[in-house]
């Protein structure tokens, strides 16, 4: 299982080609990948508070 930051989704979405985005594209169908956005990881922080 693979954790991919949400702003990884957004540039493979929105058509960036970068390293990131080109490891995406091939593990699509290939690995279990997980959508982790900021706003879970802002929520982890808080609620860890």
């Amino acid at each position: 299982m693979i954790l991919v930051d949400s702003s990884v989704w957004i540039g493979y979405f929105n058509g960036i080609i970068n390293p990131q985005t080109d490891w995406l594209d091939q593990a699509l169908g290939k690995k279990i990948i997980i959508l982790q956005s900021t706003w879970d990881y802002m929520q982890l922080d808080f609620s860890a508070a």
